[in-house]
């Protein structure tokens, strides 16, 4: 009996050791690597922003950097224009046509290298035949809203000489990303003008990035810090790590605003949000075909969108009813564009597709698109250029 409880005594000790020295190497490992990633000459851990009185933020002219994020590093480099980019010439050369991207972070491209981003992969589809060669310049920042993108063309956009500019609308843009005191924007007056407000931005700092990466531990370990992200996708984990102090207890989440149009709450207040979008589209187009341009819009799915598994989770942090439909906003966005005569395209279909055949288009922590999502979102643009004849004109 004696020796029973002797060995039953060592085994427990023994699993105790490698319990204990399991967690120091993780724990050893996720300082070295940590310290590798800080060590790294312009390290970031946000893509680069600066205050702009007109646009609230943007690019700073010529900054290079490496953004680290636990899913992916990328080089970040931003043309003498401000633009994520190669170099191009505010006039546009004879003979060129131009392509003029606007958006959010989603066609900024942060999260891949600049070769892998719509605007590249774009531009050098359109100059796979000989035609007139194609240039094709990203006028996507990180935050942006559709107030910001369409005051940016009236502001500088328009200088490039675009043939067609094509707008990438996120769904969180019609409840404009952001805080409104840093940002200009848009309302409808009562006299139902177009009114912009907030202009020129007060001097802030919210968005002065591109300081060198950090990481601070989380409750004294660099592993715990490395592993926080990652629980945001696993609620479940997170509740049994929880219980023994590795991250913070589950609460229940609030529903933000930019979700209730894909609800029946609040519906007064979404349809003069969609009012107030029409209108700023509208307004986009007009001064587009001024230019002697054309304007389309694609619509940008959020990851809860296409997967179905992410639709669930999200459903269950904001315990969302039967009442939320998935499907409401880009059905919208649709309906918005048609009516406005705008070419539009919803590539929900194609990311599903590629998705079913086990193929990532999006990072499942940070939400934004891998090189396969771009490569998707490329294909569903070629498809709209091409159904829509955009750029026959200039042919």
């Amino acid at each position: 009996m004696k020796s029973a409880v002797q060995e039953w005594t060592l085994r427990v000790l023994l699993v105790s050791f490698s319990t204990v020295l399991c967690a120091a190497a993780l724990e050893v490992g996720a300082r070295i690597t940590v310290w590798n990633w800080s060590r790294q000459p312009n390290v970031v851990r946000e893509p680069f922003a600066r205050f702009d009185p007109d646009l609230g933020w943007s690019k700073p002219p010529n900054a290079r950097g490496i953004l680290r994020r636990p899913e992916y590093q990328t080089s970040l480099e931003v043309n003498s224009l401000g633009l994520r980019g190669p170099e191009v010439s505010i006039e546009k050369p004879p003979g060129v046509r131009r392509i003029l991207l606007l958006g959010d972070s989603f066609t900024e491209g942060y999260t891949v290298e600049e070769s892998d981003t719509v605007r590249s992969l774009l531009e050098r589809a359109m100059n796979t035949t000989p035609r007139a060669p194609v240039q094709v310049i990203n006028g996507g920042t990180a935050g942006w809203s559709t107030d910001q993108e369409v005051l940016f063309y009236k502001l500088r956009g328009r200088q490039f000489s675009p043939d067609l500019v094509i707008l990438l609308f996120y769904y969180n843009d019609l409840y404009r990303d952001g805080d409104l005191r840093i940002q200009p924007w848009f309302e409808i007056d009562e006299a139902g003008a177009l009114v912009l407000r907030n202009h020129p931005v007060p001097p802030h700092r919210e968005f002065y990035r591109g300081s060198p990466f950090a990481l601070k531990p989380y409750r004294g370990s660099m592993a715990l810090a490395l592993l926080q992200p990652r629980l945001s996708s696993h609620p479940r984990v997170a509740g049994v790590l929880a219980r023994f102090g590795l991250t913070d207890p589950p609460t229940p989440r609030l529903v933000p605003d930019e979700f209730h149009p894909f609800g029946r709450q609040r519906p007064k207040e979404v349809r003069a949000h969609w009012a107030r979008l029409s209108e700023l589209l509208k307004r986009l187009a007009g001064e587009v075909a001024q230019d002697g341009a054309s304007l389309a819009v694609f619509y940008v799915p959020a990851r809860f969108e296409i997967d179905d598994g992410a639709w669930a989770l999200t459903r269950s942090l904001y315990g969302l009813n039967a009442h939320w439909d998935r499907n409401r906003v880009a059905e919208a966005l649709g309906s918005v564009a048609q009516d406005l005569g705008l070419p539009f395209s919803d590539p929900r279909p194609a990311f599903r597709s590629r998705e079913a055949a086990g193929v990532a288009t999006y990072f499942p922590q940070d939400g934004h698109w891998t090189e396969a999502g771009n490569q998707v979102a490329t294909a569903e643009l070629l498809r709209m250029i091409s159904r829509h004849r955009l750029l026959e004109s200039q042919d």
